[in-house]
């Protein structure tokens, strides 16, 4: 599966590391402001947890009420769910913009 949204293997989240990215769509690159698309995954109690943001800050800065997240199986399967879910939830943003 070919994943606009890359992440790891099951090691690296197992050995405690967290996945974090941003997705900028061609048209905001010269906009250093615009808020963008962030996400970040990591393992907790024995599950992946994938959570993504809509913001022009870091996400110590971000108000929390703005953050979505959700659970997947700690597997290789589970990083494909978690991946395509992060995928999904970008193209409904990105589809917003173009409005």
């Amino acid at each position: 599966m070919e994943r606009m949204i890359p992440l790891s293997t099951i090691e690296y989240f197992t050995q405690g590391n967290t996945m974090l990215g941003s997705v900028t769509p061609e048209d905001l690159v010269a906009q250093p402001l615009a808020k963008l698309f962030h996400y970040r995954v990591f393992a907790a109690d024995g599950k992946l947890i994938a959570l993504y943001f809509i913001d022009n800050r870091c996400y110590d800065l971000t108000d929390k009420a703005k953050v979505m997240q959700n659970e997947f199986e700690l597997s290789p399967d589970g990083i494909d769910a978690a991946a395509a879910w992060l995928q999904a939830q970008y193209r409904v943003w990105e589809r917003k913009l173009e409005i």
